[in-house]
């Protein structure tokens, strides 16, 4: 199921490094009029100044491995080898506003998700729920943006990193029945200095806590950046962050402090209608002081994106960045390689398809590191403007060493694949008014 997914931002150092391209006003993405079952309920050919919809979902999944610290299933006919098979099911719900003025915009959403897996205890069926909320001012030459998003969810995760939620959401990625509460925000303020330059500033915060267990942490940071135009198709820039960190268990309480500095380089190429390639790339220099000891280590950003037909999309990307991961209870120098591919036949399918392969160590030093991988595919039908099913696999391993302290309940090493199918109605409750514009009714 398309679980309402959570943006953790990272307060890295090195986070946001890399600057964004000029656009590409190639024809990459959905239909004027798409199925917005399929592509989410903002319709880009009659945008509207307020838009209230609600989306509903259930989803059936047969899973190979629910949870590693589960013992084996015993063996049955078709299961001799005594391999953990379990079914899950999940229902969910997603209320979503937006406002679109002249000069401010609002969003706002609310979700919730109820699953139940076949092999795990009855504290498994605990609803997951959230609330987020982003505004947008534009006074003049300066624009400013704050965020807030709270998610609470009974499984947690060994998998995800900041800046990484897989498309299968939260839910399919569980890794332990450990309930836990993600918290971020940030606001940001960007001036244009002139036609081609601009300068900004922004704050974030983040953290997690884990209800059934004394374990915290968080992350906040500030970054100031200026970038500029240097022709209609390169665009360059640079950046100084800092950030701190606390985490703390039953047994310690550590904080770190790093800073860093950047430069980027945006490159992008119209071909044709159709076809467009984006290209950008950072590279900077990051310290930080854990436990009263200073290590440093370069970083960089590398990114690629090409649009190969009306609808058709490749990306790649690669970073090597420090990174704030409540599972290790300290920073981690981590690297790591993303790859997607999307598109659509007609108006009526989308396909997706994407791998994550990432790898860290932390900062204190020593030879143990970890290595998670990721592979999802997922293929949407319209079978009407509103109501569209699918079908998915997924697959996730990762190895973390014995000794590195994981939450409770959480396995090393897990290796795990998934089969779903799913069904998701999108429904339009208030489409009022036209974007920029006052607001006057609008038919549906």
């Amino acid at each position: 199921m398309q679980v309402w997914r959570v943006f953790l931002g990272s307060a890295a150092a090195m986070a946001s490094m890399a600057l964004a391209a000029p656009v590409v006003h190639a024809q990459g993405g959905p239909p004027s009029r798409p199925f917005r079952a399929l592509f989410g309920g903002d319709d880009t050919s009659r945008p509207a100044r307020h838009e209230l919809s609600l989306t509903l979902s259930f989803s059936a999944a047969l899973d190979n491995n629910a949870y590693a610290s589960l013992p084996p299933a015993p063996a049955a006919p078709g299961n001799e080898a005594g391999v953990d098979r379990s079914e899950l099911y999940s229902g969910g719900a997603l209320l979503a506003y937006a406002l679109r003025g002249r000069n401010v915009t609002f969003n706002a959403a609310g979700s919730a998700s109820y699953p139940y897996y076949s092999l795990l205890p009855d504290q498994a069926d605990t609803p997951a729920w959230g609330v987020n909320a982003s505004v947008g001012v534009t006074p003049g030459r300066t624009t400013v943006n704050g965020y807030g998003s709270y998610y609470f969810t009974p499984c947690y995760s060994a998998l995800l990193r900041p800046g990484y939620i897989p498309p299968g959401g939260s839910f399919d990625y569980a890794t332990a029945l450990s309930p836990n509460e993600l918290v971020s925000g940030g606001a940001s303020a960007t001036r244009q200095l002139s036609r081609s330059t601009s300068a900004s500033a922004a704050y974030s915060v983040s953290g997690t806590r884990f209800v059934d267990e004394d374990r915290t942490n968080g992350s906040q940071g500030v970054r100031l950046s200026l970038s500029g135009s240097v022709s209609r198709s390169v665009t360059m820039g640079g950046g100084y962050s800092y950030s701190r960190s606390r985490y703390t268990d039953t047994a310690i309480t550590s904080r770190s402090d790093s800073q860093g500095v950047d430069v980027s380089l945006g490159y992008s190429r119209q071909w044709s209608r159709s076809r467009a390639t984006v290209l950008s790339g950072s590279v900077g220099w990051s310290t930080v002081t854990y436990v009263g000891s200073t290590t440093e280590r370069w970083g960089g950003t590398a990114s690629v994106t090409q649009v190969l037909s009306p609808g058709w999309s490749l990306g790649g990307s690669y970073g090597r960045s420090l990174q704030y991961l409540s599972v290790t209870q300290e920073p981690v120098w981590s690297d790591a390689v993303n790859v997607t591919l999307g598109g659509r036949f007609g108006q009526r399918v989308s396909v997706s398809a994407g791998g994550n392969y990432s790898t860290g160590t932390r900062v204190s030093g020593g030879d143990q590191g970890f290595d998670s991988y990721s592979a999802n595919g997922l293929v949407q039908v319209a079978l009407a403007s509103n109501l569209a099913v699918s079908a998915g696999y997924i697959y996730y391993r990762y190895d973390y060493p014995e000794d590195y302290g994981l939450p409770a309940g959480v396995p090393p090493r897990l290796d795990r694949q998934r089969l779903q199918f799913g069904v998701t109605f999108w429904l339009p409750l208030v489409h009022a008014g036209h974007a920029g514009g006052p607001a006057r009714a609008a038919g549906q």
